[in-house]
C-alpha cells in the first residue's frame, strides 16, 4: 500500500488585485479576465481554432 505522509495542502493565494483565492503561481480568470500576480494577462475570452 501507499502512504499519503508527504502529501501537503496546496498553497492557497489570495490576488491583490480581485481579492479572489487561487493556487499559488498559476494564472485564474476572474470575469472574463486572466490574472497572474495582479495583473492582467488576457483581456476577454477569445476562441483559438
Amino acid at each position: 500500500r501507499r502512504t499519503h505522509y508527504k502529501a501537503t495542502v496546496p498553497q492557497i493565494a489570495k490576488d491583490p488585485t480581485t481579492g479572489e483565492a487561487h493556487l499559488y503561481h498559476r494564472a485564474h480568470w476572474h470575469e472574463g479576465k486572466l490574472y497572474y500576480r495582479g495583473q492582467i494577462v488576457i483581456d476577454s475570452v477569445e476562441s483559438v481554432a
